[in-house]
């Protein structure tokens, strides 16, 4: 018996189970980098959007698609125009044709908007399947929304993030079949939201790096805001008013009855207003200037106490509160003439004294009392 030994120099090289990379050297079937919404979504990648339920984020999920299906802006950003697949679980196709509708999508000009509202019943691989299936059909989709994750794939425990990769990874997987696709999943925020808006993701603080884009939409003040951020190329669009274009539109495929045809109230447009830092530095300027306001009405009330006039060192402490906000409002009274003064701050002969001039008197009560500021 002979046992042949073989050169290491033959040998065949083992299987590597890995694949070495080299700086600037790319896979030429790679999808170039580009932007399906400029600044805001790159192809092929995922993103978010989270907000509290009836926010918007299903409505403003759908504008963004008909916006990229007539290749129109976004919120002022270029959009690549393409087709696109809604994998939708809370509304059914009543809803989406209404909105659809509504917000100005025509199937007869625009490129395609697919959807299913229905969930396989096999689990995530089902799913996953009908998506790949979907995509397969209909290759020239570039736009997937699935709303919501939550509902697409179910994380055991919400808050661990091991339980939610088991999520994302199938996704991913499947995805890289179709380098092409942009994909949107809509998200569930908590109750509370803290000061960084993007913690208040349901589930693990781990989601929110899983994400190329994160956008989210939430309330304040009794205003609604949109803010988004980006891990590459742009800067984080700062929360800023999203103003809401709500219509009344016929709900489709109704049926007129004795009381009418049924109506919806929808989104028809959405746009981006006043940032939030600007809105809150209103909203303290006016504040501060009805406190203001305050302190004048708190002056003029204790003058009229007196015809004869109010000492000066007598009228603050008697009109109350902040010593420096009741000095102030006598000096911008006195400024616009409203107050008349005799007599000198040092003074003791002639103390310092404060009188209302009733011509002026009247001109303030008049701009006060109907909202306007100037009484010169």
């Amino acid at each position: 018996m002979t046992t042949e030994v073989q050169n290491t120099a033959t040998q065949a090289p083992p299987s590597r189970p890995y694949q070495i990379k080299t700086p600037f050297n790319l896979p030429t079937d790679r999808v170039p980098p580009s932007y399906l919404i400029r600044g805001l979504i790159r192809t092929g990648k995922i993103a978010s959007i989270s907000g509290k339920p009836k926010q918007g984020k299903s409505s403003l999920s759908r504008y963004m698609a008909v916006a990229i299906t007539k290749g129109e802006p976004f919120f002022g950003r270029a959009t690549k125009r393409g087709e696109v697949l809604l994998a939708s679980f809370e509304d059914d196709d009543t809803d989406i044709n209404t909105s659809l509708q509504a917000i100005g999508w025509n199937p007869e000009t625009d490129a395609a908007i697919r959807w299913v509202t229905e969930l396989p019943r096999a689990g995530l691989p089902g799913r996953l399947d009908m998506i790949w299936s979907m995509l397969t059909d209909y290759p020239d989709t570039t736009f997937l929304v699935i709303d919501t994750l939550a509902k697409f794939g179910y994380a055991e425990d919400g808050n661990s993030f091991g339980d939610w990769l088991k999520v994302f990874e199938p996704i991913r997987d499947m995805l890289k079949d179709f380098p092409h696709v942009t994909t949107l999943v809509t998200l569930h925020c908590k109750k509370v939201i803290p000061d960084d808006v993007f913690d208040s993701i349901l589930g693990s603080t781990g989601i929110r790096a899983e994400f190329e884009t994160n956008m989210a939409i939430f309330e304040d003040g009794g205003k609604r805001f949109f803010t988004a951020e980006v891990r590459t190329g742009y800067r984080k669009v700062e929360p800023t008013e999203l103003v809401t274009t709500l219509e009344d539109v016929e709900l489709y495929g109704s049926v007129p009855d004795e009381d009418g045809k049924l109506m919806a109230t929808v989104p028809t447009h959405f746009a981006l207003g006043s940032s939030k830092e600007s809105l809150d530095r209103e909203a303290k300027t006016t504040a501060d200037s009805d406190k203001q306001q305050d302190y004048e009405g708190d002056v003029i009330n204790v003058l009229r106490s007196s015809s004869d006039g109010v000492l000066y060192q007598t009228a603050i402490p008697a009109a109350g509160g902040n010593r420096t906000n009741v000095i102030s409002a006598i000096d911008k009274l006195t400024a616009e003439g409203v107050i008349k003064t005799t007599g000198a701050k040092k003074s003791k002969r002639d103390p310092y004294t404060l009188h209302l001039n009733p011509e002026r008197l009247s001109v303030w009560e008049f701009t006060h009392r109907y909202g306007g500021q100037d009484v010169n």
